[in-house]
């Protein structure tokens, strides 16, 4: 869900629900009878003081805590120089994270899914950079990076790349049949119960604009395609903030 903050603001104030919003529950009474087809996901107070954090339908926004005022966008502390908005994406991708069925991934190097060292990478069978990254495991796994697939077809649920994201994910050695899959090869068409589709849907709910997305184990965004060596880079950086 896009929201444009102007038309937010003025819903907000033409609906004269606003009052003394002191409360997180205040907040999300208001937003549940201004957007009563969003949902309210949850409500956090924030540094800002007179403002509450507000994730609604996926999307982060800023609530004035007497219910009048809401804005869309990145709130950045100037101080410590962080991106407070970027920081409760990573951290909604990070519980979703963990949440995941490990057994329901396939996974190259180690399987210790607290490790921090763990990547989370979604991908498309069809996808050439996502083909160009499959290359790097190895050099990723000697390093002690433990990749973790999710399948994304980005055509979506009705298509070829559907088709063999779900052969892959059925195949009885399904690190063989992706990494054949990715190299252009045909796997053999199976049916079995499988993630792909809840795969998608949280790619999905996590905004993506496409493929490969590569995170880090607490849900940073760490880009699309790149080397090993530049990975491998960035992801000790993380380490050391």
């Amino acid at each position: 869900m896009r929201i444009e903050v102007y038309c937010l603001v003025i819903a907000i104030a033409a609906t004269g629900l606003v009052k003394a919003a002191d409360s997180n529950q205040d907040v999300r009474e208001v937003l549940e009878k201004v957007f009563p087809s969003e949902s309210v996901e949850s409500v956090k107070a924030v540094p800002m003081g007179d403002f509450f954090e507000v994730k609604l339908s996926g999307e982060f926004v800023y609530v004035s805590k007497d219910g009048r005022y809401l804005f869309q966008g990145e709130l950045l502390d100037l101080v410590k120089k962080t991106n407070l908005t970027q920081t409760a994406r990573a951290q909604t991708r990070k519980e979703e994270f963990q949440k995941l069925d490990k057994n329901l991934l396939i996974s190259f190097g180690r399987k210790n899914i607290s490790d921090t060292d763990n990547i989370y990478v979604y991908t498309d069978i069809d996808c050439g950079y996502c083909r160009k990254l499959h290359l790097e495991v190895p050099a990723l796994n000697d390093a002690g990076i433990t990749v973790h697939y999710l399948a994304y077809p980005r055509a979506g649920l009705k298509s070829d790349s559907y088709d063999k994201a779900v052969n892959v994910w059925c195949a009885a050695n399904k690190k063989k049949a992706l990494t054949k899959a990715k190299a252009g090869g045909e796997i053999v068409t199976r049916k079995c119960v499988n993630p792909v589709a809840d795969h998608f849907a949280l790619g999905q709910s996590m905004k993506l604009a496409g493929t490969p997305a590569v995170y880090s184990s607490d849900g940073t965004y760490l880009g699309a395609y790149a080397p090993a060596e530049q990975l491998i880079a960035t992801i000790s950086s993380l380490e050391k903030e």
